[in-house]
């Protein structure tokens, strides 16, 4: 699995090029010590769109490049990339199947708050700067519901996937078309 949040961690570290990209396009007020302040620089982007297109602008080339460079290292067969703005950069486009994983957005703002530590503001601006649900929804080839427990979602994953086994077995996309080989 390729997780686009862990990446984007791994090139804000000290030193990492997205760190001195990061620095370079909005200054030392992101800094804590010597190292990027997540919440500080979240709290820039998710106040400000320009900001947060900034942002896109100097870290999305970079993720980008971290996740083709992984999908080569990777070995044949299925490839899941976790990605929270897969659809928003167009990267959907590229895969053979979507599957959104969606909760309800005052269960989402709940889980934010005692996750992350945000404020009940804080966490509807995140949600704000994300496409709507219903848009996500409409790129999916599927859709799994995070509501409830994680058993519940575990079910959902396995019927999924187990579908998406059968149908790449047969060289056929949801929608028909053939896969790319």
């Amino acid at each position: 699995m390729i997780d686009v949040d862990e990446i984007s961690r791994s090139l804000l570290k000290k030193g990492a090029e997205g760190y001195l990209r990061v620095i370079k396009a909005f200054g030392k007020r992101v800094l804590r010590g010597e190292e990027i302040d997540r919440k500080r620089l979240a709290a820039i982007v998710f106040d400000d769109t320009e900001q947060r297109k900034k942002l896109e602008l100097v870290i999305h080339p970079l993720i980008e490049e971290a996740i083709e460079e992984k999908v080569k290292r990777c070995c044949e067969g299925e490839i899941v990339i976790d990605s929270p703005l897969l659809i928003e950069r167009g990267d959907h486009e590229k895969m053979d199947f979507v599957i959104v994983v969606y909760t309800p957005e005052p269960l989402q703002i709940e889980r934010m708050i005692k996750r992350d530590g945000l404020t009940r503001e804080d966490a509807l601006k995140r949600l704000k700067a994300q496409l709507p649900l219903s848009e996500k929804i409409a790129s999916a080839h599927y859709i799994v519901d995070n509501s409830r427990d994680i058993e519940y979602t575990r079910e959902q994953v396995l019927r999924v996937l187990a579908d998406i086994r059968k149908k790449a077995s047969r060289g056929r996309r949801d929608d028909g078309s053939a896969q790319p080989q």
